[in-house]
This record gives C-alpha cells, structure tokens and sequence, in this order.
C-alpha cells in the first residue's frame, strides 16, 4: 500500500493574504506516535511500575499530550517549513516577508494541518514602459572613462586592421 505524501493548499483568494496549509497524513503521524511512545516507554519512571516495565498504552494515554506537543515541533522543525518553501518556489508564489504561522491541528486520529499566512505584494499596473518614473543617472565626473573607453575602441579597430594586413 502507497502511503500519502504531504499535501499543500495554497489559498490565495483573499485580497492581500495567501494562507498555506500543510497537510500530512494520518498514517505518518500514528507511526511516529508509536514509535515516540516505544522509546518513552523504555525511559519512563512512573510511579508503579519498574523503569522500562510501563506498559505502551499507560504511556500512550498519559503522555499522549506531551508527545504530540513535541511531534509538532519536530515535525514543523525538519519537516514542514523545508517542504512548503520548496513548494512556494517550485509554483513560483511570491509572497513578501516570512511567512507566520497561525494554527497546528494534530491528533492520531487525523491528519495534522499546520497553517501559516503570508502577505501578497500589491499588483502594479504600468500601461508604457515610457511612463515609468526612472530616469538615468547624470554622468558629470566620468569623462574620463568615456574618453579611456573610446581609445580603446580606437586602439583595437586599428590593431585589426594592421593584423589583416599582415596576414
């Protein structure tokens, strides 16, 4: 069986606002989940139980808030910011400034969704490229590279003049 990928949805509509929402799978987040409880388990000193003896579904039950918390900056750490500005770059989405996040929904019965918002530049209307208002710069104090620029033209026309007459 296939598993998922993560999933992107990009939300644009909102004059000026772009949300981004990551989506990972369920599946990955179970697998994590147990895995995270296994190796609790084995360090887990609670009350009642030998260290190391504390059964996986006392450890799923009671600390299932503390290992979801961490699940989360894990996974936005080295999973989802990689991945969404791989994927902003990829559509070539232009957003101004960092992007911030706004909302993380997981849970091990469901996907977790983590939701960031981001500010779109404002569209600039230009009817001419005449009408642009950038004009060129003076050049006051740079004749004398204008005049060491057309020497050097002068110097290598005549240079391959005198090489076509030679050979």
């Amino acid at each position: 069986m296939k598993q998922k990928a993560i999933q992107f949805e990009v939300d644009c509509n909102t004059p000026g606002i772009c949300k981004c929402h990551v989506t990972i799978p369920q599946s990955f987040i179970q697998d994590f989940f147990k895995h995270a409880a296994q190796v609790k388990q084995l360090d887990s000193d609670s009350q009642g139980f030998k260290k190391g003896s504390v059964p996986l579904d006392y450890i799923q039950i009671h600390y299932k808030k503390n290992i979801l918390n961490h699940m989360q900056e894990i996974f936005l750490k080295h999973f989802v910011i990689d991945a969404l500005l791989e994927h902003i770059q990829k559509n070539k989405i232009l957003i101004v400034g960092q992007l911030s996040l706004t909302n993380i929904t997981m849970d091990t019965d469901q996907d977790a969704v983590f939701t960031f918002e981001g500010i779109l530049p404002k569209e600039v209307y230009i009817q001419r490229w005449k009408n642009l208002p950038f004009k060129a710069t003076v050049r006051k104090k740079y004749r004398d590279i204008d005049n060491q620029d057309r020497k050097s033209t002068r110097l290598n026309s005549s240079h391959q003049i005198i090489s076509y007459a030679v050979f």
